[in-house]
């Protein structure tokens, strides 16, 4: 039996096509979308920080990482 050398997992996310708004932000808050390890959003305080996600619609999610 062959053996695949990668796997993709296909899914809907909501968060690629929405708009991201930061509390604050140092580096843009659209990195959130990127899934390379290197690629991090940072915010500028030691407060609380928020960042809301405009889907532009209702949607059900059932996940957040």
């Amino acid at each position: 039996m062959a053996q695949a050398d990668n796997v993709l997992f296909l899914y809907r996310n909501y968060v690629d096509e929405a708009t991201l708004t930061a509390s604050s932000a140092v580096t843009p808050v659209d990195r959130l979308k990127d899934f390379r390890p290197t690629r991090v959003w940072t915010a500028s305080g030691s407060e609380a920080e928020t960042v809301t996600v405009d889907c532009g619609a209702s949607v059900l999610m059932t996940h957040a990482a």
